[in-house]
């Protein structure tokens, strides 16, 4: 069969979408409305793209049962194709939805993802079939058949358990899009690829965070072996020498990222590597090790400099005299930090907003993001959120905009915030001395 992996994005929009980011819910960096931010929205947008990596999985597992793949932004020609998969998103909602009104013979769609596991109303009404989990490994035990033979708009269950097996799944099919994937830790373009080596957050921060949704809060992990074969394989045959690892929180396991570590530096890979953790599963020796093996990028989770909001939010953070040291640790080996940071949690202030903007620029990282805190449908902070949303266009949900009434700040306010923040941070003197020292030879 000819299957389309039908990826759909916001058209003419002047800002960076990734569906792989936010538990696959997705993001959409519109960095504020004056004049840097907008420019900076703009740089995010050519130096980064990459499909969410469950689509690609789907991709490879039908074509290791003998389908023929394809990948498209926007359907041309429905008749080419047996089968289309869409990705689904919250960021690019009502886009896929305008989408699928135009693809006459809807019984040949199947919405996969997140988004459409946990809000699958809007995509069902329009006539087509969704599977509820994780969709390789739906694929894997079912093939296409029992879908396409069902000329009933349905759902299919793709049960998530513990004990399911990362290693069975095959090499993503990222090799039909090579030419367009795309990472930037800065300013230029870098072909690059989103590698997987675990599932699963058990961290508090679920109360909003929607990768539990997704994934579940046990972790799920790929030997250190398949991981390395994995990057020898893109790295051998394609060329690529960049990967950012798309894990919720890399290191989790100590002994299991030791392992995978040493492996890489067994190999003489000689990679660049990017990953996102918490600050409290680093330390000297993990840091060396992970700089020795590669890694030239960390992103952590800074949220807030609010102890009272931290709290409230029910997330956990280091105390921060320990977050400056581990963050100058990281540094001390060369390796560049992003830090994020969220704006307008409940019991935010313009105050309090205005605190962690400058506590940012104390950090001084490479690079700093700022978001809206948004509670997302499916978490637990969205029932209590519920009747306060005031957007009901779900592409407003994509991390830069207040979609409900907060008791403190206005939704202007928020997006000033926001814009001060990111043109303060990166127009800093401080900031670029920091992180493009000049050398001056006598």
């Amino acid at each position: 069969m000819k299957v389309l992996l039908l990826d759909t994005y916001i058209q003419n929009a002047k800002y960076r979408i990734c569906k792989d980011t936010n538990g696959s819910y997705g993001t959409a960096n519109d960095y504020g409305d004056s004049i840097f931010p907008k420019i900076l929205s703009k740089i995010a947008k050519k130096t980064n793209f990459w499909p969410p990596i469950y689509l690609m999985y789907v991709g490879s597992v039908l074509r290791n049962q003998g389908h023929e793949i394809y990948y498209l932004n926007n359907i041309e020609n429905e008749d080419e194709y047996d089968c289309i998969i869409m990705s689904s998103s919250i960021v690019c909602h009502e886009s896929e939805l305008n989408e699928i009104k135009k693809i006459k013979d809807k019984s040949k769609i199947i919405v996969v993802g997140s988004f459409a596991t946990n809000t699958p109303k809007n995509y069902l009404d329009l006539g087509v079939n969704i599977i509820f989990g994780e969709p390789e490994f739906y694929f894997l035990k079912n093939g296409l058949s029992k879908i396409l033979e069902n000329k009933n708009n349905q759902s299919f269950n793709s049960t998530l358990t513990d004990n399911q097996n990362l290693d069975c799944l095959p090499i993503p099919c990222w090799d039909i899009v090579l030419n367009r994937l795309l990472f930037s830790g800065g300013l230029t373009k870098k072909t690059c690829i989103p590698i997987l080596s675990e599932r699963g957050c058990p961290y508090s921060c679920f109360n909003y965070c929607t990768y539990p949704l997704a994934q579940g809060r046990v972790p799920r992990s790929r030997s250190p072996k398949a991981i390395v074969e994995e990057l020898k394989y893109w790295s051998n045959k394609y060329g690529v020498k960049e990967f950012v690892f798309r894990d919720p929180v890399f290191s989790i396991d100590r002994e299991r990222t030791e392992n995978l570590a040493n492996m890489i530096i067994k190999e003489e890979l000689n990679l660049k590597l990017t990953i996102e953790t918490h600050l409290n599963n680093l330390d000297y020796d993990l840091i060396k090790l992970l700089k020795r093996a590669g890694v030239f990028i960390i992103r952590v989770g800074i949220e807030s400099v609010n102890d009272d909001v931290i709290k409230n939010a029910k997330r956990f953070s280091l105390k921060k005299s320990k977050e400056k040291e581990k963050v100058e640790m990281i540094r001390s080996f060369g390796i560049k930090v992003i830090g994020m940071y969220i704006l307008g949690f409940e019991t935010d202030t313009k105050e309090s907003c205005l605190r962690t903007i400058k506590y940012a620029k104390e950090l001084n990282t490479y690079i700093a993001v700022f978001s809206v805190f948004t509670p997302y449908p499916g978490t637990p902070v969205y029932i209590k959120f519920k009747e306060k949303i005031t957007s009901n266009k779900y592409e407003d949900f994509n991390q830069w905009r207040l979609v409900f009434n907060h008791e403190n700040l206005t939704a202007q306010e928020i997006r000033e915030l926001l814009g001060y923040a990111f043109t303060t941070y990166y127009l800093s003197f401080r900031w670029f001395i920091k992180n493009f020292p000049l050398t001056i030879k006598s």
